[in-house]
């Protein structure tokens, strides 16, 4: 039988044939893995979207605005956000997923982890599913969505937290980047948050403003702390601020830059430490040159002060020191 040359693959042609086929087969299936990255990835940030919210702020010295982005952390209204845009605070809004703006009422702040607590009087709120930031991999990608503007939603991808690490600098802080982001895996699980905080860089001597990477399971449990002891106090009359003691359960936490003081959770607006520049989150290490080891130490120092005495503060701003004058209730304003 005599066969057609034309009907015969040479060898040549036979392996393009299988070099096309093999191609064909690996484009699709990238497209497939593309494809299916996509789609799990738009789900992840479907699920945790209504749990993530918009917080902006009014200050009482300027009409300026900032706007950063806020966490819900219970069903009741507790909200965590970043400690940078607190101090000076005089109304804080809370914008929902439904574009609804509600009046917050702050629960404290710690500036040098960078976490604050806000809550607004709603039920029923979404609370995403938490992972262990134990867990993560460096090789994972990892997204964080906030709302560096005031009703806007951005999600930005990134890959390689190291696991273990309290907290990485990332660059320094652009105010239009992000502000108290929420991190998620691909699952839509929250592994932590971003926080504007102080740290001091090897080639600087002062502290600088970073953007951090805080584990969901430690800011968790800075806002547990927060919430328990926002109840426990109250405004003290001759200064105006409600504080409560550095302990070692708190500085362990936190890492504060100091292990004793008193750590101020609100000012009242016409106090005389709100006037002199005193904010919630701020550390008081000292009061006329003695050392606050506790709220009684504090209470002490003031109850032995003269009515219209100027007074001297020690206050920390995460690790930024200053010695602030604070004039007396009753002296000239």
């Amino acid at each position: 039988m005599k066969i057609s040359k034309q009907n015969v693959f040479t060898g040549t042609q036979c392996f393009i044939a299988v070099l096309i086929f093999i191609m064909w087969n690996t484009i699709t299936s990238v497209e497939c893995a593309v494809s299916g990255y996509e789609l799990q990835a738009v789900e992840a940030i479907k699920r945790v979207k209504k749990s993530v919210v918009g917080v902006s702020v009014r200050y009482s010295e300027s009409s300026e605005i900032r706007c950063g982005t806020g966490l819900i952390i219970s069903e009741n209204g507790y909200i965590i956000t970043t400690a940078h845009l607190i101090p000076g605070a005089e109304r804080i809004q809370v914008n929902v997923s439904d574009k609804e703006e509600l009046t917050a009422s702050l629960i404290g702040a710690e500036c040098h982890s960078g976490i604050a607590v806000v809550k607004i009087e709603r039920g029923d709120l979404p609370v995403p599913v938490w992972e262990n930031s134990g867990r993560l991999r460096t090789d994972e990608i990892f997204f964080a969505l906030g709302h560096p503007l005031k009703f806007g939603f951005t999600v930005r991808s990134f890959c390689g937290i190291r696991p273990g690490h309290e907290a990485i600098a990332t660059g320094k802080y652009n105010w239009d980047r992000s502000s108290g982001d929420t991190v998620i895996n691909r699952k839509g699980e929250v592994v932590g948050l971003f926080v504007v905080s102080d740290r001091k860089k090897p080639d600087l001597s002062q502290p600088v403003s970073c953007e951090l990477f805080v584990p969901i399971d430690k800011a968790l449990k800075i806002s547990k702390f927060l919430i328990d002891n926002r109840t426990k106090a109250d405004f003290e009359p001759l200064t105006g601020i409600s504080a409560i003691s550095v302990t070692k359960e708190m500085s362990d936490l936190c890492n504060t830059p100091i292990k004793y003081g008193v750590l101020v959770n609100n000012v009242a607006k016409d106090g005389c430490c709100a006037r002199a520049g005193i904010y919630p989150g701020n550390i008081i290490s000292e009061v006329n040159d003695t050392k606050i080891s506790s709220m009684k130490d504090f209470e002490a120092v003031l109850r032995d002060q003269p009515l219209r005495q100027d007074m001297k503060f020690t206050v920390w701003h995460g690790l930024r020191k200053k010695e602030i004058a604070v004039k007396g209730e009753n002296s000239d304003k």
